[in-house]
């Protein structure tokens, strides 16, 4: 029983490529499944406000932060 305990936590932990991700990071930081849904959602319709293209939002996500440190205001 505890060593299945442990491999589950070990399969939602991101490895540590994963962990240079900002979203991935922010994601793994949330521990309610409701809240990671919300965020996700939110996160969504603030980047089609914008207009960032893209299908995956972790890459609309970085095109969005490439174009803020480029552009702050």
């Amino acid at each position: 029983m505890q060593q299945a305990i442990s491999q589950n936590s070990k399969q939602n932990t991101p490895n540590n490529q994963d962990l240079e991700n900002p979203y991935v990071r922010f994601m793994f930081s949330i521990k309610s499944p409701e809240t990671k849904k919300r965020y996700r959602n939110r996160l969504k319709t603030f980047l089609d406000y914008i207009q960032v293209p893209e299908d995956d939002i972790e890459e609309r996500l970085g095109i969005f932060y490439k174009k803020a440190k480029e552009n702050p205001q």
